[in-house]
């Protein structure tokens, strides 16, 4: 019975212990954006902020293969960024998509990798869609209105900062 009460006891100060590094911090989190419904972004090139966009959040698979898919417009300083636990080559489509969009690649190290013109292609089979790929890995995509990059300044190489907004 003592032996018991002593495994017990181990049990709730191992669970405490646990439970402290997860709340101080610990190892971090491959994303600390956690579940945020609108996260902000900025954009940053040598210490001065070019744009700021509020971003709708696409977290698990079925989100990401919604996007943006069958919306008839996005507002000025609006997108959506898709997130992903670890940076990978990453490949997108424009099925169903009704906006020109700027995708806007961006590595764990939150720096633009590459952007990419994304034309809608209305009634396009699956197998004949444009695929619009990163240059190298990346962890998160933001897909802002086409042109959005060029009209602000934003080209490979500059940072992002990114906030929860909500």
């Amino acid at each position: 019975m003592e032996y018991r009460n002593e495994l017990a006891a181990f049990g709730v100060v191992a669970f405490i212990f646990i439970g402290a590094i997860v709340i101080t911090g610990g190892e971090p989190e491959s994303n600390e954006l956690g579940e945020a419904s609108v996260v902000e972004a900025s954009f940053v090139e040598d210490g001065e902020e070019l744009a700021t966009v509020q971003l709708e959040t696409a977290y698990t698979p079925e989100e990401r293969a919604e996007g943006l898919m069958f919306r008839e417009e996005l507002g000025e300083d609006e997108g959506m960024i898709f997130v992903y636990d670890e940076a990978e080559e990453r490949s997108f489509w424009m099925k169903n998509t009704l906006i020109p969009l700027d995708m806007i690649f961006v590595d764990s190290e939150r720096t633009v990798d590459s952007i990419k013109k994304a034309d809608p292609e209305p009634d396009v089979p699956d197998e004949e869609l444009e695929s619009y790929e990163s240059d190298g890995p990346a962890q998160f995509v933001i897909e802002v209105n086409q042109n959005y990059s060029d009209e602000h300044g934003i080209t490979e190489g500059t940072d992002v900062d990114l906030e929860i907004a909500d």
